[in-house]
């Protein structure tokens, strides 16, 4: 890590973390002394099953659950293997788990340090020449054994218990405790942990004596390292409670036979804190991420599956969060299912048969929280196909119908759905914090920013994520107000990045007033540039009879300094110039019209070879061209208004309006 990341991580600390971090850096240099084999527990301690994981995957495996663990697994066994974007060089079926599976980056080919390196010692932030550390590290969270163990469990498959043996025991072999790229960070570290602990429930009494042993080993050093390096202070988003996740687990799975469950006890109590810290009172994500929120939700589910069937019972403030999560998730949703991307997204999951082929996971896990405890009936979709559904179950969500206007005030979002010109529309404006912690790791300075959809299909988007450790300027671009659809001021950002997830100043965003009427209205600010150029920046959303407007104002004056103001359409947007409108849309079919009222210099870019030239990111490690407009100028003191006429529906979008009534409550 350069001095500089180090510089700006100390600014964002308090003098306890400082303290903190001086002893964690003490306990690696003890720990690099210690021996890199794998603890061995004491002969009373043994492996226990999770009651009811198993039973729950037999009773309630769907037909298309089944038919998709087919195709996962016949995937494993063909030495395929496809993540966050990338697909991995085949490997042999005959040796599907080399020493050079654990290590290799699938973009750049070149492979990350090995055992023979101190976990510590690897160098993985920046944009190095090995590669973004997401992707190796995503093969060694073993999540490919929950689909070979479900086909064990469900199929009695021999392939499926071979491979999965040879797997753990490749892995062991390679990756002693310490050492290379699988044992640097806590997160990977209790997320295999999750992922050996679900093999062995699912396929127990199959597993052959070495494997039982060398599971055994592996989680009892996974639990030395994650009491040794817990994440703490501006650490402790996510990491933290995928921690705690990892060792509620672990000690309810490695303990002696009939012995006490408080160790399991305190785990779960740190997982119902951290819950009440990482999603708010209105079910809106501490870090101003929907897929980081379901993350998190997930792990918490899971968590209270544990405590609920050792006996423990469930906390009630962490029901009542997952349930508000689940209703905050239903809110942003259009019924048809789409979700606006905002804040990152690093496609995490905790149960998993194949996250490169899941369709709507935020969605998913709110349908498992509303089944698990406030059942609405059965979703349109009748035969889930996620794992966690089949454990979990998969309700419905509730929307709203016709037109309504709704606030999550600690999130800091307002959604707003409505009828014009007999379309659906459907936006929601950020109004939040930056995000979680002194450093808001997955936040994005987007405060301000609109996102919105029409007949159920995305128009203006969040631009997305991308890439972490790898991505260079790019990592930059995405996070910062010019990539989102906001105003940027004099070309700099409302909050100041610094680092790939360190944060200096941040934007104080506010709600100043909402209207919920046919003639709605939301007025937002935040204070992002007062202190560099003393003003303001104001956004009113309003109605129109064919749309709706956006009012852009600095107060308490626009000053000299230039402006721009952003529109990112997503990927499948065409925009037509059409004289003083921007006229755009989709297949052939027109939306609607977009025009400004004072003069200024408007660009429109789709995958230009530049940072700025018309770029989302649907998903981790991939980017597609999408038109971006930019209107560039200087402020009139009444501010600019930006007008979006959405056109006539026409029979194509009528089908569609009226398949969305009909899936209101879905």
């Amino acid at each position: 890590m350069s001095l500089g990341w180090y510089i700006a991580r100390i600014r964002s600390m308090s003098v306890p973390e400082i303290v903190f971090r001086l002893g964690e850096h003490l306990e690696r240099s003890r720990v690099r002394r210690m021996s890199r084999a794998f603890a061995s527990p004491p002969t009373h301690v043994h492996l226990h099953t999770i009651p009811g994981l198993d039973d729950k995957l037999i009773a309630n495996a769907t037909p298309a659950f089944c038919r998709r663990l087919d195709v996962t697994v016949a995937n494993i066994l063909e030495g395929k293997f496809s993540a966050l974007g990338a697909t991995w060089p085949d490997t042999d079926p005959e040796n599907l788990f080399p020493e050079e599976a654990w290590r290799i980056d699938p973009q750049t080919g070149r492979s990350w340090p090995g055992s023979e390196s101190f976990a510590f010692d690897i160098k993985y932030r920046g944009s190095g020449e090995l590669g973004d550390i997401k992707y190796v590290w995503e093969k060694n969270r073993l999540q490919g054994l929950q689909a070979l163990a479900a086909a064990v469990s469900l199929n009695h498959d021999r392939r499926a218990l071979a491979a999965l043996e040879d797997a753990i025991a490749s892995w062991a072999r390679h990756n002693p405790p310490y050492t290379g790229v699988g044992w640097n960070s806590g997160i990977e570290v209790a997320l295999r942990g999750v992922s050996l602990i679900l093999a062995y429930n699912f396929c127990s009494d199959r597993l052959n004596d070495q494997t039982k042993r060398l599971i055994l080993q592996i989680l009892s050093s996974s639990r030395d390292f994650l009491e040794r390096f817990p994440s703490k202070f501006s650490s402790a988003n996510n990491h933290a409670m995928a921690e705690h996740l990892g060792l509620l687990l672990i000690e309810a799975t490695v303990r002696t036979r009939g012995g006490d469950l408080q160790r399991v006890r305190h785990q779960y109590a740190h997982i119902a804190r951290e819950t009440a810290l990482q999603i708010l009172p209105d079910g809106a994500p501490a870090e101003q991420s929907p897929t980081y929120g379901a993350f998190t939700a997930e792990m918490v589910l899971l968590g209270n599956f544990v405590a609920d069937t050792l006996g423990l019972g469930v906390s009630g403030l962490a029901k009542q969060r997952l349930l508000a999560f689940a209703d905050f998730i239903a809110a942003l949703s259009t019924p048809g299912g789409s979700l606006p991307a905002i804040g990152d997204d690093d496609e995490g999951r905790v149960l998993t048969l194949d996250a490169a082929t899941e369709r709507s996971y935020v969605r998913s896990v709110a349908q498992a929280i509303q089944a698990t405890y406030d059942d609405l009936g059965t979703c349109r979709q009748d035969e889930p196909d996620e794992l966690r559904n089949v454990l979990f179950g998969c309700s419905r969500l509730s929307h709203p119908s016709g037109r309504h206007l709704r606030t999550f005030p600690q999130g800091g979002y307002t959604v707003v759905s409505d009828r014009r010109t007999g379309r659906y529309l459907h936006l929601v404006i950020d109004h939040g914090p930056l995000g979680y912690l002194s450093i808001a790791a997955h936040g994005h300075a987007d405060t301000n920013a609109v996102v919105f959809s029409i007949d159920g299909e995305a128009v203006l988007c969040d631009p997305g994520t991308y890439l972490y450790h790898g991505g260079g300027a790019w990592r930059t671009w995405f996070r910062g107000t010019s990539a989102h659809n906001t105003l940027t001021l004099g070309g700099v950002d409302q909050s100041t990045i610094r680092g790939p997830f360190n944060w200096g100043h941040k934007a104080d965003a506010r709600l100043v007033e909402t209207k919920n009427r046919e003639d709605w209205l939301v007025r937002v600010a935040h204070d992002g540039y007062r202190a560099r150029f003393g003003v303001d920046h104001v956004r009113t959303i309003e109605a129109a009879p064919s749309g709706f407007t956006l009012v852009d104002q600095l107060q308490p004056s626009p000053g000299t300094e230039e402006v721009s103001i952003a529109f990112q359409f997503a990927p499948g947007i065409r925009i037509d110039n059409m004289s003083a409108d921007l006229v755009f849309s989709r297949d052939g079919d027109e939306l609607g019209r977009l025009s400004f009222d004072h003069p200024g210099d408007v660009s429109v870019r789709e995958g230009e070879d530049r940072i700025d030239g018309g770029w989302v990111s649907n998903r981790f490690g991939e980017m597609c061209p999408a038109p971006r407009v930019v209107w560039r100028g200087h402020l009139p003191p009444r501010g600019l208004r930006t007008a979006f006429h959405l056109a006539p529906n026409t029979a194509k979008a009528a089908t569609c309006l009226r398949v969305l009534d009909g899936l209101s409550s879905s």
